[in-house]
């Protein structure tokens, strides 16, 4: 009969939970403090000692309610919320599967459904394992770092953060100071504003343009064209500061897109590919 100690199957399941929601973040291209992935994670080591002692939490309802509370704790308040929780369940599934075949492999005990004795060296081999595979099946997602740019800014004050993608498209440039344009929506650029810049930043660039400059903030237009749009107008500003991928540059405008920048929550930006 197998022993199974609660403080190891705590800390195994630690392990794994925040492999998973590692992955399962980079594959979505969130930004995510890894407190919150360390909290996740903690809550699901918990949950496995719980299974331990109580088999009713072996259930498949509560199993679902439990993988979902983790989502929530990792990335709760993050949009695509669905798209997420779908991610975080089909890694865990192709993680498990690919450990639950590494025991077969090696000649260890699968008998027991609750826990499968594992070695740490094990479950790095089979994390890289399932990071390959999911790149394969999710490639367009995974291919993070040639799509993708994590960027910073600040503004009087406050902060935000976003990820952007390097679109072959975007050439946009400020025709003053030559400074490269990034583009974000509206509600990527919220943190930065209080409520009554983001309604007047929903008007018409030349209205919003006016009302902020009578309270002192130096917006300014940046003509710009794009299929079905022919001399249209962004309205734009220099912030306090930008961070690329954590390199810092002054050479940059953000504008503010009437429109949400997006393909379904994996950026929130576009940045033109020869600016980075």
């Amino acid at each position: 009969m197998q022993v199974i100690y609660a403080d190891t199957l705590f800390m195994i399941n630690l392990i794994v939970n925040y492999l998973i929601m590692l992955t399962s973040a980079k594959l979505c291209a969130l930004q995510v403090r890894r407190i919150r992935l360390v909290l996740s994670a903690v809550l699901g080591g918990v949950y496995s000692v719980l299974t331990l002692i109580y088999p009713f939490f072996q259930l498949p309802a509560i199993k679902i309610s439990v993988g979902i509370l983790m989502v929530m704790a990792a990335f709760g308040g993050k949009k695509f919320i669905i798209k997420i929780i779908i991610t975080v369940f089909c890694v865990s599934a192709a993680f498990a599967g690919i450990i639950y075949g590494l025991t077969l492999m090696t000649g260890g005990d699968t008998s027991n459904g609750i826990y499968i004795s594992v070695s740490f060296r094990m479950l790095i081999f089979a994390f890289g394992i399932s990071w390959f595979v999911i790149s394969l099946f999710f490639k367009r997602m995974a291919n993070v770092s040639s799509e993708y740019v994590s960027i910073s800014a600040g503004y009087t004050g406050k902060n935000t953060s976003f990820t952007a993608l390097r679109d072959t498209g975007h050439s946009l440039t400020d025709p003053i100071t030559g400074y490269s344009v990034i583009i974000a929506g509206i509600e990527t650029l919220c943190p930065l504003f209080d409520k009554t810049v983001i309604t007047a930043l929903e008007k018409p660039a030349a209205i919003a343009l006016s009302e902020l400059g009578d309270r002192g903030y130096a917006f300014r237009l940046i003509p710009y064209s794009a299929v079905g749009v022919e001399n249209g107008m962004l309205l734009a500003f220099r912030p306090d500061f930008v961070r690329v991928n954590g390199k810092e540059s002054s050479e940059y405008l953000i504008a503010v897109s009437p429109n949400q920048v997006s393909d379904g929550g994996a950026y929130s930006a576009l940045i033109g590919v020869d600016n980075y």
